[in-house]
């Protein structure tokens, strides 16, 4: 009993000491064999030689591959990874591959088979391509032949390299250690069979590598022309291929669009008309020469409103207030009616203040309703339906393209970011435009002070999306972009008639607009007078030419010594009796317009807006 009970415990000490006891899992030796050829591959034969407990290496080995880069404009780089051989001990051995997040695993061993404990040597043969990289004065291959990523202890390890064509070394070196690393623990010899080879002086731990790097004279190797650059661009990034050709098909399809609906009628021969076209309001001209309406076709109407008698305009410390004179509409146009109908529903009063946001932007809405019924598709035509494929393509390629990049998430969120920014700072951009354009150098300057910071974040968006895609991906983006901004200005088109009836309108700015009044002589224009100053000052205002019509009366009035005697009886404030009647365009088209643009927002509401050598390396393990 005694015996057997010490046979037993020396049983169970063996069996929990065994592991202990038997020879560590490590590769005992690694040889790399390179192979450089003069089309620019090259063929690499590994040779490992591993010891085999049974803990990871229980059925083989797996070897690691990266195959997927970023250049340095951060595009995709995949380079070619084909298996040509694998053996185990000198005879054929099955394997698998099995494609990982950027590059290849390839298992040696069967899973049906367990490797009793001991010494294996493995055979692993494969090709790759683009890990030469190409300079002015040589040619050189930066390659990670020991890989950084195995997990076992490395004793010994060399790697052997061969030029095509004898070509001479023109300098070597290599780095050992963890990735990163800059340790040299290497010497250089001739190789065997020819070639250069490196050879560690000491034991490389887990995670410790050798890159070697050899440079040879141009020439021996046919580098890549700017056609294949092209194309491995395109291949290795499929969503930047899918999203070329979505611009592509983008600016085809808005062309042809463009060409059958777009393209505007021939501009007729315009000629000074010294009234305006018949039974057309200030707001209605605005909105047919712009082929859409505007918060200013909203106060050309107000302003006509006045100057008809129908309300009465009160500044007080640049705060406005429209008081209604009386009830009755016969003198008002129809969309003028909609206005009066919407902002004197219970009062005779409304301050222009963002506490009546709901009545003022109530009467914008109904204004702009009736004015795209009444002159879309008999003046012009929108054409928006033509307008959604476009978008709808647009959206698919930028996103195909974002997919597609090294950073998918990061891509897609700077894409939708930039593009709900853009559309705020786009509106930002051409009022600033606009205002310098009329003449208002104040509100030009302040919205263009203004923008800055919005276009510093589109700015910064745009480098955001550029490191998380690429810079051609960045590129692209833009041009998307401007394709269907540009469209959707040009898409809209007059009619015929509307093409005439813009004629008959640019007559009649062609005589608000002229200041000199010797330049209009010939045509006998009618006399300048208050009346008139006020008749016209709504029209002035919707075609963006106040400033010259105040002008051409501030020096009338003056040399008639009338200058501070006359005020109009639909304006009160303060920058008649400072500025007079030059500046009361201005004003009404500035400070007034920004007045009622304001009003109709609830407060706390906005508007917003390579050339070659890649490395190699990976790892492996046992499984």
């Amino acid at each position: 009993m005694i015996w057997r009970g010490l046979f037993v415990l020396a049983v169970a000490l063996c069996a929990v000491a065994g592991p202990a006891l038997a020879e560590r899992e490590r590769i005992r030796d690694y040889r790399s064999e390179i192979t450089v050829h003069a089309d620019g591959s090259v063929t690499v034969v590994e040779t490992i030689t591993v010891v085999a407990n049974g803990d990871k290496l229980k059925r083989g080995i797996y070897r690691d591959f990266p195959t997927d880069y970023e250049d340095t404009h951060g595009n995709r780089v995949r380079v070619g990874f084909q298996v040509v051989d694998v053996q185990r001990d000198g005879a054929p051995e099955p394997y698998f591959t099995e494609r990982k997040d950027n590059g290849v695993r390839v298992y040696i061993g069967s899973r049906d088979v367990t490797l009793r404990p001991d010494h294996y040597t493995y055979t692993l043969a494969y090709r790759t391509d683009r890990q030469i990289g190409f300079f002015d004065d040589f040619d050189e291959l930066y390659f990670n032949a020991i890989g950084h990523g195995w997990e076992f202890a490395i004793e010994r390890a060399q790697a052997v390299v061969h030029l095509p064509g004898g070509a001479d070394v023109l300098s070597t070196t290599a780095f050992t250690g963890r990735e990163g690393s800059t340790g040299q623990a290497y010497t250089t010899s001739p190789g065997a069979n020819g070639g250069t080879k490196f050879s560690i002086t000491r034991p490389l731990g887990a995670r410790e590598g050798m890159t070697i790097v050899v440079a040879w004279p141009k020439g021996y190797v046919a580098a890549p022309n700017a056609g294949d650059k092209a194309g491995f661009l395109l291949r290795d990034n499929a969503g930047l291929l899918a999203g070329l050709i979505g611009l592509i098909v983008i600016g085809a399809y808005y062309l042809f669009v463009w060409n059958k609906v777009g393209r505007d009628p021939q501009t007729g021969t315009i000629v000074p008309l010294f009234e305006p076209p018949e039974g057309l309001s200030p707001a209605a001209m605005r909105c047919i020469m712009g082929m859409g309406c505007d918060k200013k076709a909203f106060t050309a109407a107000i302003v006509n409103m006045a100057v008809k008698g129908y309300l009465t305009i009160d500044e007080d410390d640049d705060e406005f207030t429209l008081k209604r004179n009386h009830s009755d509409k016969a003198a008002l146009s129809p969309g003028e009616r909609k206005i009066a109908d919407k902002l004197f529903t219970t009062a005779t009063t409304i301050k222009l203040h963002h506490t009546n946001h709901r009545r003022i932007q109530g009467a914008i809405e109904a204004f702009k309703d009736y004015l795209r019924a009444e002159f879309t598709k008999i003046h012009f035509r929108l054409n928006r339906g033509y307008f959604i494929p476009g978008v709808v393509v647009s959206i698919v390629a930028l996103i195909a393209v974002a997919l597609g990049s090294p950073d998918p998430h990061g891509a897609i969120f700077m894409t939708v970011w930039l593009s709900a920014g853009t559309g705020g700072c786009t509106v930002l951009v051409v009022s600033a435009a606009l205002s310098w354009r009329r003449g208002e150098f104040i509100k030009g300057a302040g919205l263009s002070l203004f923008s800055i910071p919005f276009i510093g974040g589109e700015f910064v968006g745009l480098g955001l999306f550029v490191e998380a895609a690429s810079l051609e991906s960045g590129m692209l983006l833009v041009a998307i972009v401007l394709v269907n901004a540009l469209f959707y200005y040009l898409l809209k088109a007059p009619t015929f008639t509307g093409r005439q009836m813009m004629d008959r309108i640019e007559g009649f700015k062609l005589y608000l607009g002229v200041a000199e009044k010797d330049r209009l002589e010939a045509f006998h224009p009618p006399e300048t007078t208050p009346e008139l100053f006020e008749k016209y000052l709504p029209f002035a205002l919707a075609l963006d030419v106040e400033n010259q019509w105040g002008a051409r009366f501030e020096s009338v009035l003056a040399q008639a010594g009338h200058h501070r005697q006359y005020q109009p009886g639909w304006y009160s404030g303060r920058r008649w009796h400072d500025c007079g009647i030059g500046d009361l365009g201005s004003s009404l088209g500035g400070s007034f317009s920004n007045a009622i643009s304001s009003a109709s927002k609830a407060l706390g509401s906005s508007s917003g807006g390579g050339s070659g050598g890649f490395s190699g390396g990976g790892g492996g393990g046992g499984w």
